[in-house]
């Protein structure tokens, strides 16, 4: 019975023979190694994808065998072809910026350097101007109170499934030390800061919510756009 090893070390034998670059050589047999580690999708069967397996090793001996303007198919089954994702990081990419919001490390500057009192002016300001205190609430509009033993009623606001938000920032925190410790993987890119910098305006007040809300959506961006470069490597 051929085992799954078998069909690995044949197709990596075969991967490490084509005339292509060494980058995306190095890409190509990470990937090979990566399919043989996710499930299998055909049960009884000794490899995750018998069809996608079939495919590369019969393009890989077509190459092999002189066909070389077939080059650009590897390269777009290298570079282009969707691949298995760690389900953290599938569930990363199609997970809301805002739904990071509550759990998602920020830095305000002028806590940083600022004096005790425009801390206190800026922290005013700020929990003024939160999106969660203009959110409507019933007890506030008819000026109604509870008593200690009666739940509250919540403001209405729109509420996300912040279920594993936490496990997520936590395995892209983990993912972005990597990177960091590693910065060739992203060539010509250069890491930037993982926690949400919020600066000032020019009268050390707080930026506008909307202003916020983009920081925190171009931030939770950038980061999905280094899990789409580089989680294959």
């Amino acid at each position: 019975m051929t085992t799954a090893l078998s069909y690995y070390k044949a197709l990596y034998k075969k991967i490490n023979r084509l005339p292509i670059d060494l980058r995306s050589l190095a890409i190509a047999k990470c990937i090979a190694r990566d399919a043989f580690r996710v499930g299998k999708k055909v049960p009884n069967s000794p490899i995750e994808d018998p069809k996608r397996y079939k495919k590369v090793s019969q393009l890989a001996d077509s190459v092999l065998n002189g066909d070389f303007y077939l080059i650009s198919e590897v390269l777009d089954l290298i570079y282009k072809d969707p691949l298995p994702q760690k389900h953290w990081i599938a569930k990363f990419l199609h997970t809301k910026y805002s739904a990071f919001k509550p759990v998602w490390p920020v830095v305000h500057l002028l806590h940083q350097f600022g004096k005790d009192k425009h801390k206190d002016l800026y922290d005013r300001e700020l929990l003024r101007s939160t999106p969660e205190s203009q959110e409507f609430s019933v007890m506030k509009e008819m000026n109604l109170t509870l008593s200690p033993d009666d739940i509250p009623i919540k403001p209405i606001q729109k509420i996300h499934q912040n279920q594993g938000i936490d496990n997520l920032v936590k395995q892209m925190q983990d993912f972005y030390k990597f990177i960091c410790r590693h910065p060739d993987v992203l060539l010509d890119h250069k890491a930037k800061s993982f926690e949400i910098v919020l600066e000032p305006t020019r009268f050390g007040l707080p930026k506008s919510v909307a202003a916020r809300e983009r920081d925190y959506k171009t931030k939770i961006g950038y980061m999905k756009q280094i899990l789409q470069h580089v989680h294959k490597l």
